[in-house]
């Protein structure tokens, strides 16, 4: 009715409307009871009014609540700091010796990078075999090997002891959806892009719009950003498309125009 009052043929549906967690996209049954069924109907509502008919989401990332993440993380998520433990640690410890320099990493005061995408907090996380564990901060002053005030099994995994030498891992983090960066390099990309084209197909969707896709690894940023939206377009069946997404790379001109 606002659409015909107001002239306007075409909408966009934002991902937080029907989607509770990005990854698996697991449906917010409050709104979509239906699942799939009940998105489609809404869709083919719109069709029915002659309202083209837009997809949001974002496919370059997990978030944390996410199957994917919690109760155990996935290994597929891109590794942007990594050291391991100096020594052996309880399932209570709340402070954890590493054997590398940890001042680069989220929360120490002298780290070069200032500014935290959705704030430093986020980013204030280590991981040690199936735990995850916020931490506070990182210290001690002039050394910075520990990580301070350690919250044991976060996001649902479970607190455990673990062995020295146990990799201390870093996932990427992205501060909007507060999720994980996905390695593009493993099949997790085309786990998460056959489960979102397949929402997109089977809804009849008319456009995409691959929202925050400039948080990928840094290490190719070009490849990777042009990488996730290609892989998923590919699996898209309707035709003509309208995409939109984070930046044009020479490799998505085509599939932008």
């Amino acid at each position: 009715d606002y659409c015909e009052r107001a002239g306007i043929s075409q909408v966009m549906m934002g991902s937080d409307s029907w989607c509770r967690s990005v990854g698996h996209y697991l449906f917010n049954e409050r709104r979509f009871p239906g699942g799939e069924e009940s998105l489609k109907r809404a869709v083919d509502k719109l069709h029915a009014a002659g309202i083209l008919v837009g997809m949001h989401t974002f496919v370059s990332k997990v978030s944390k609540v996410d199957p994917y993440v919690t109760p155990v993380p996935d290994r597929r998520f891109w590794v942007d700091r990594q050291s391991e433990l100096a020594g052996a640690v309880t399932a209570e410890q709340t402070e954890i010796r590493s054997l590398g320099d940890l001042r680069e990493w989220a929360g120490s005061p002298v780290a070069a990078q200032k500014s935290w995408e959705g704030g430093v907090v986020k980013h204030q996380e280590v991981l040690l075999d199936d735990e995850i564990i916020q931490y506070q901060s990182v210290g001690p002053e002039g050394k910075w090997d520990t990580f301070l005030g350690c919250k044991r099994g976060a996001w649902g995994t479970k607190a455990a002891a673990h062995a020295a030498g146990t990799p201390a891992r870093h996932y990427g983090v992205d501060g909007c959806i507060n999720g994980y960066l996905i390695d593009q390099e493993t099949d997790l990309l085309d786990e998460v892009t056959t489960r979102i084209a397949g929402i997109f197909n089977y809804c009849g969707f008319d456009m995409v719009y691959f929202d925050g896709g400039e948080d990928v690894p840094k290490t190719r940023f070009n490849y990777y950003v042009s990488k996730f939206q290609e892989t998923t377009v590919r699996k898209f069946e309707k035709r003509p498309l309208l995409h939109m997404g984070t930046i044009m790379t020479h490799l998505l001109w085509h599939s932008f125009a």
